[in-house]
């Protein structure tokens, strides 16, 4: 596996080739550009590379340069095989959405073997395809359900939808999303793979027009089929010029094979036996420079310059910088896959779409002293595992900081409407708003001052509001955060009465709230973490310990699994005490019913745990005179929507329809909290594997109808809704500040 990390599908594909036709290519000895094209099951991927021969000596000796990639797009054979399935759903049933995450995974799989016969060799292939899905149960075969697919339907969905015969100047559309959202997962907007191939060419040719290879290979399973093809070479046919030379097909010997054969060819590379495609980085990084505020002054200086190899180090002499030491800092990351030529340390603009920004490293650099900055210059190397390692050495003294970016993480990597247009950042408070407002913290959570009542901690919230000029509701996430930032003076002082412990654990949880979203929320949570030991120091106020479950609460979207689980195990022995428990000493707690909301919160903790905390829910769940924390929670604990955790981490299906099926039998009336609890449970995701059975959710929905005050949560169990300010207030016990939405992941 060391030795394979770096190898690109395309690469691995063309390697297998190289191999496989040296001879041939040996005898030729002509200079070509080969553009790689690689359509597998999820992704696609484009490389062009560049074959020269030394003719010098007896043999013709090549010289291979990977010269340009593409993006790595989301975009492959399962998108078609969807699409297709979601016409048989349709035939079969009358409607979609109306099979279950099983019974549609059979028919994709059906609709994948339909899609390569009906599009192999036209004189074998028959003119209809059977698609079937299988009953249940002991109706397993006499149960199934089928449907036909004819071979002009499907090259219409699949050729038309996905290998469109374009023009070399039409590109991929960014505007909107399709319908090919399926399982969450951020695939391309524009779903014609020849768009995104003319897109690839265009960006990287030069002032005479796009690139244009003399030779042409296809790899990935989807080209398996005949027609797939042959419609991407004559679609890339029409794009060459006249005097251009005949497009040449190279033929792999295994769509299947390539890129495993193509890495273990690497592999033997690596040790000496082969020839090694050379190119280096194949994007050119650039770090983001702090140059003005608005956004045309954003720049960046070039970090890492195209075509670098993996471990050899650069080091910016000729640029010095200033590295503030001791508070948050955010350093930003860009990238771009076209040949700009810049050199290590060119200052650029970073505007346009040649640009894509990169996860930054948000972090707190330990200081020196009393250094706040400190002059730097910069060092970088690309690993040949894909970390891009930043070595920020002091000018004056012998002093480094090291980052590291890694560039191969999956999910670190920005969907297209990411990039196509990146948010606008919202302001935050003034120099002067920040000064009045550190004067309020100073007067209540300072040093003691015989200038200060006080009691002015009773007032410290409305004092804020006239200091930032806006009600607490209204402050945007920015805001709210800064004002954390100025608050955190007082994480000593609060123990000096009952309402500075309380007010500062109400204002933590506001202004943190819902503890992501910001840059540097992961540093602030972990302050915020070393509460937890102390705990709370007015143990017998029950308002401080209300303020302290409610804090948390809010928050609960910041904490890791294990800080989650190790809440829950506090609150366990005081809130749901085992008989052996009661036996021991009780906890010294209170505020029972916002501790009962957090566990609520915790999506992240583990299933087994959420478990045993609805079915004891679920046993107080009874009629309407009991309290709707238990109902609220065990809401939030079977939701088949997690608010901000994985969909992993949800309860299993089967476990949701039983709580359903128990909260059915209750009786509902007025705004009765079964009735709310089933409504959060039956809440449609759109997932089939997550979401309750289209009779069950039916049946919910006809129940909420029948109640005038809980009416309006129908729609959300029979469609995907999104999620409303109600939503949020309802989940959080208050909105969410300005800046931030919670969205169905």
């Amino acid at each position: 596996r060391e030795n394979l990390v770096l190898l690109e599908e395309p690469q691995a594909a063309f390697y297998d080739y190289f191999r496989s036709h040296a001879s041939e290519l040996a005898e030729a000895a002509e200079e070509r550009l080969v553009l790689v094209v690689d359509v597998g099951g999820g992704t696609t991927d484009f490389t062009l590379i560049q074959i020269a021969w030394n003719t010098d000596g007896e043999a013709p000796v090549p010289d291979v340069r990977r010269i340009a990639i593409g993006d790595h797009i989301l975009l492959g054979g399962d998108n078609m095989d969807l699409a297709l399935a979601h016409v048989a759903e349709h035939r079969i049933s009358g409607e979609r959405g109306a099979l279950d995450a099983s019974r549609m995974g059979a028919l994709v799989q059906s609709c994948r073997a339909a899609k390569e016969v009906l599009l192999s060799d036209p004189a074998e292939a028959p003119e209809c395809f059977t698609v079937a899905i299988p009953g249940r149960g002991t109706k397993l075969v006499g149960g199934a359900q089928t449907c036909e697919l004819t071979r002009d339907e499907v090259e219409s969905a699949i050729l038309d939808g996905f290998i469109p015969k374009t023009d070399i100047t039409e590109h991929p559309q960014r505007t909107g999303r399709s319908a090919l959202s399926a399982w969450g997962l951020p695939y391309a907007s524009d779903p014609a793979i020849t768009r995104h191939i003319a897109g690839f060419l265009s960006r990287h040719g030069d002032e005479d027009g796009p690139a244009v290879p003399a030779a042409i290979l296809l790899n990935g399973g989807v080209f398996k089929g005949d027609a797939i093809r042959d419609r991407v070479i004559d679609t890339v046919c029409t794009w060459r010029r006249d005097t251009d030379p005949e497009l040449e097909i190279l033929a792999p010997a295994s769509f299947d094979l390539a890129v495993a054969r193509g890495a273990a060819t690497f592999g033997l590379v690596r040790h000496g036996v082969g020839h090694r495609i050379g190119g280096g980085a194949a994007r050119a990084y650039y770090v983001g420079v702090h140059r003005g505020k608005k956004a045309k002054d954003r720049q960046g200086v070039c970090l890492l310059p195209r075509h670098i190899e993996p471990g050899e180090a650069v080091l910016m002499k000729d640029r010095v910088f200033q590295l503030v030491l001791g508070r948050p800092v955010r350093f930003s990351l860009f990238a771009t896959t076209t040949d700009r030529g810049d050199e290590l340390g060119a200052l650029v603009n970073l505007e346009g779409d040649d640009f894509i920004e990169l996860p930054p490293i948000q972090t707190v650099l330990e200081t020196l002293e009393d250094v706040r900055e400190l002059p730097v210059t910069l060092r970088a190397e690309l690993s040949e595992v894909g970390i891009l390692e930043v070595a920020a050495q002091s000018v004056d003294r012998d002093t480094q900081y090291r980052l590291e970016f890694s560039l191969r993480d999956p999910e670190s990597q920005p969907s297209e409407e990411q990039t196509a247009a990146p948010p606008k950042p919202e302001p935050a408070l003034t120099a002067q708003t920040r000064d009045r407002v550190e004067e309020v913290f100073r007067r209540t959570y300072g040093k003691a001052r015989k200038d200060v009542d006080p009691r002015e901690i009773k007032w410290v919230r409305r004092s804020l509001e006239t200091e930032i000029e806006s009600p607490r509701d209204d402050w945007s996430a920015p805001i709210c955060r800064a004002v954390w930032d100025l608050l955190k003076v007082g994480v000593k002082r609060r123990r000096r009465s009952e309402r500075h412990e309380s007010t500062f654990f109400h204002l933590t949880g506001f202004c943190l709230r819902p503890g992501f979203g910001d840059a540097f929320d992961e540093w602030r949570l972990a302050e915020v973490l070393k509460l937890y030991d102390p705990s709370v120091h007015f143990f017998k106020d029950a308002e401080v310990w209300n303020a302290w479950w409610i804090m948390w609460r809010r928050v609960a979207g910041g904490l890791s699994e294990e800080a989650q689980t190790q809440l829950l195990d506090w609150i366990e022995p005081w809130l749901r005490p085992t008989p052996e428990m009661r036996n021991r000493k009780k906890p010294r707690m209170l505020g029972p019913e916002e501790a009962t909301r957090l566990v609520g919160a915790l999506e992240r903790v583990p299933i087994e745990r959420k478990i045993g905390w609805g079915e004891w829910f679920l046993e107080q769940v009874r009629d309407d005179s009991m309290s709707g924390v238990p109902a609220w929670s065990l809401g939030r604990l079977g939701a088949r929507q997690p608010f901000y955790g994985s969909s992993h981490q949800v309860v299993p299906l089967g476990t949701a329809t039983e709580w359903i099926e128990t909260l059915l039998s209750r009786k509902w009336t007025q705004r009765n909290n079964a009735a709310i609890a089933a409504a959060t449970i039956a809440r449609r995701t759109g997932d089939r594997a997550r979401d309750l059975s289209a009779e069950l959710r039916e049946t919910v929905a006809t129940r909420l109808e029948a109640i005038p005050a809980m009416a309006a949560m129908a729609p959300s169990v029979r469609e995907v809704v999104e999620l409303s300010q109600q939503d949020e207030r309802r989940v959080f016990g208050d909105t969410l500040p300005e800046g931030l939405k919670l969205v169905q992941i």
